[in-house]
């Protein structure tokens, strides 16, 4: 899902993580909080409730792509409690069933219903128009584009921009005027691959131009935007020459129409095997806009991000461990360190039935399909629902945070205060990122040395060009020190320690933790099967780690929290 890399992404290739991930059972090693011959690593997170940050960004709420997702999984996710983030909400599925206008319009009155009850839960809904209806379609023909892409017609413009504004038109006057949804409308899903789009970059242009006057002459306070591109950087598929941006393209294209285009919100992917991949995108996305006249704050969401280290084979195994729901934390809070507003966890529910004799499979969702089982992902989810409305201040010694992969937010309530921890260790493409950006270093563009030579300087040890900055060579020493270090995070265990003035005695504290033996359903469903449990056995196993409860709990005097190299914690404090 890459063609252009940034040192980030280029280290990364090389190093690989610690963790292959090749089975789950391998995996209720990682991380474990059973003593380890590296002596436990003690440390104070300090948090400090006076210091009010603002609202909890939304990116910190639970939030999820329901493409596939089953009536029983949305309502699991719908049970949780406290508010909800940003859900993805796809047409396509409803486009591809109709043969008509009237059978399309008609069965968006399942989708007002339903998103009604997401918005009502807090939740900013993102409507995405992902493909042409094949009665407006240049091209007919049923044929995929390739494999796992979809028909030829649905990824093809247009045979007439009125009609297809008047299409949008008359989907936003039902969703917003008839049921009062106030969604965001995304244009299209990963038109950067010819799998969803078949016409020419200025066609998808135009048709994207159609697109927002048909959504705004509906409602003229409809939000429209896009273009859910695979990855920021990702060029336009087969375009000639060496080609910019697809992103970039489109925001320099709609700037510089007359009339200027609308865009009131960016959308991309993001599909990585580190938390802390590829975020810079933020920052570029940024100058973009600026340098096309629009306002550099818009709203960005990430709409579709999962962890894919096996990339581009499909499934991987450590989405369904406490690995998956450590980098769900990780990412997250990379997220708000980057600026972006709104995320959705791409996806809910596994997109793919499992095999006869198994359930985990590694596929993308937070919960399996068949049976539906939930994973340690869904568990964080949870986790985010149970933060409160106001952000404080959380403190987290850097070291700590840039070495080990310790990670805190914390919220309050009238008498609750909630801290979310999260460990993703032993991650040497992490290390370098975050050592970097602490270092004031936020994109490779930044640091006057060519990737190749960053490259060479950390794998092959070879000394950095005499032009390398002054700063940029401090900075790249210090990084690939901790980064060597953080190898060493693979064998050791964090004893967290909170300081909360004012909070030293709760009236009562909740810890839970998602690790090798809380909350994860995955490894307990492997080990089962492992020690020669039958498969009835190993779904029952997963079953018992179904179960969202307190590790610890109790009055009195905060314990320790004990993380190993992987895992996540939320501690719930009561007056």
């Amino acid at each position: 899902m890459t063609t252009r890399c940034t040192v980030w992404v280029v280290t990364l290739v090389v190093l690989g993580l610690v963790y292959s991930c090749n089975g789950l059972a391998g995996q209720a090693d990682d991380g474990g909080a059973a003593p380890t011959p590296t002596p436990p690593i003690g440390v104070t997170v300090t948090i400090n409730p006076d210091l009010v940050v603002g609202p909890l960004p939304k990116v910190f709420r639970p939030s999820v792509m329901l493409t596939g997702s089953s009536e029983e999984a949305k309502m699991a996710f719908l049970e949780l409690p406290g508010k909800l983030g940003t859900i993805r909400w796809g047409l396509g599925q409803i486009l591809e069933k109709a043969s008509g206008p009237d059978e399309f319009l008609g069965a968006l009155e399942g989708v007002g219903p339903g998103g009604k009850r997401f918005e009502e839960r807090g939740a900013q809904l993102v409507i995405t128009m992902e493909g042409m209806p094949k009665w407006l379609a240049s091209r007919q023909e049923s044929e995929p584009t390739a494999p796992y892409g979809w028909p030829i017609y649905r990824a093809s413009p247009p045979r007439d921009l009125k009609a297809y504004e008047q299409f949008v038109y008359d989907t936003v006057r039902i969703l917003n005027g008839t049921y009062g949804l106030k969604p965001f409308y995304e244009f299209w899903n990963e038109p950067n691959s010819r799998m969803f789009w078949v016409g020419t970059q200025q066609e998808l242009f135009k048709t994207y131009a159609a697109f927002a006057a048909g959504a705004r002459r509906a409602d003229p306070a409809a939000k429209v935007g896009g273009l859910a591109v695979g990855s920021w950087h990702d060029p336009r598929e087969g375009e000639a020459g060496n080609p910019e941006p697809l992103l970039k393209a489109f925001i320099r294209t709609a700037g510089s129409s007359s009339p200027r285009i609308p865009i009131d919100f960016i959308s991309w992917h993001c599909f990585a095997r580190s938390p802390e991949e590829k975020w810079e995108g933020a920052t570029e996305i940024r100058s973009w806009l600026s340098a096309a006249g629009y306002d550099s704050a818009l709203p960005q969401i990430v709409d579709e991000w999962n962890r894919w280290s096996t990339f581009p084979e499909w499934y991987d195994l450590s989405r369904d461990s406490h690995l998956g729901a450590a980098y769900i934390a990780a990412s997250v809070m990379a997220m708000d360190r980057v600026g972006v507003a709104y995320q959705a966890f791409a996806t809910l529910q596994d997109f793919n039935d499992p095999p006869p004799g198994k359930v985990f499979i590694g596929d993308f969702g937070t919960v399996t399909r068949k049976p539906m089982v939930k994973k340690a992902s869904f568990h964080v989810m949870h986790m985010m629902s149970l933060l409160e409305d106001t952000r404080v201040g959380a403190q987290v010694p850097a070291d700590v945070a840039d070495i080990e992969g310790l990670g805190a937010v914390a919220s309050k309530g009238d008498n609750t205060l909630t801290v979310l921890l999260h460990r993703y260790g032993a991650d040497e493409t992490g290390t370098l990122v975050k050592s970097l950006r602490t270092d004031g270093f936020k994109n490779s563009s930044e640091l006057g040395v060519t990737n190749a030579a960053v490259v060479a300087f950390y794998v092959d040890k070879t000394p950095l060009p005499d032009s390398t900055p002054p700063k940029s060579r401090q900075a790249l020493e210090r990084a690939a020190a901790n980064a060597s270090q953080a190898k060493l995070s693979a064998a050791s265990e964090l004893v967290v320690k909170l300081a909360i003035p004012g909070w030293e005695r709760p009236g009562r504290y909740r810890v839970y933790l998602i690790d090798h033996a809380n909350c994860n359903p995955g490894v307990a469903y492997a080990l089962a099967l492992k020690g020669g449990k039958s498969l009835d056995s190993a779904v029952t196993a997963a079953r018992t780690m179904e179960e969202f409860s307190p590790a610890m709990e109790g009055s009195g005097e905060l314990p320790e929290i004990r993380l190993g190299v992987l895992g996540v914690a939320l501690v719930v404090l009561d007056r």
